[in-house]
């Protein structure tokens, strides 16, 4: 489908573009040029603004997942700048490449918590169990118990 939309908005700005050209170019009446370039501007803008995208919208299910894999990919590039960095004797290359390390394995496991699981499923689930951790946490239960700096130091 994105190939088809790629391909959609590509021809309409193309279409649009030659439109113009062909209306500057070859049509005599000032009126119908006019029209015509008017015509052509329009069709280009449509694949400019990307309008296909209602005919052929995105169908991934798993976006999650999806920007979850993204920012790993992020990850994978900073670590090949650390390591690049790393053998021009840089000093903090090796404190990055660790901290990037444990980035990643947090986001690998991100990534099989959000394995199958759609944006809706996502949101239902941290809905419930936000209120759910909200109302019955014991870590609010200690907030609550617990003095503030402020009331510790006087």
């Amino acid at each position: 489908m994105r190939s088809i939309r790629r391909f959609s908005q590509i021809f309409l700005t193309l279409a649009g573009t030659a439109t113009v050209i062909y209306a500057v170019t070859r049509v005599d009446a000032l009126r119908d040029r006019v029209l015509i370039a008017a015509l052509g501007l329009i069709v280009m803008e449509l694949g400019i603004w990307q309008i296909t995208r209602v005919f052929f919208p995105n169908e991934r299910e798993f976006k999650p997942l999806r920007e979850e894999t993204d920012y790993f990919l992020k990850l994978v590039r900073r670590l090949n700048a650390a390591a690049i960095r790393l053998q021009k004797g840089s000093n903090t290359a090796q404190s990055d490449i660790e901290r990037l390390r444990d980035e990643m394995a947090h986001s690998v496991d991100r990534m099989c918590r959000l394995a199958g699981r759609t944006e809706e499923e996502m949101a239902l689930t941290t809905t419930s169990s936000s209120w759910l951790r909200r109302k019955a946490s014991p870590r609010t239960a200690n907030i609550e118990a617990e003095p503030t700096v402020a009331a510790r130091s006087s």
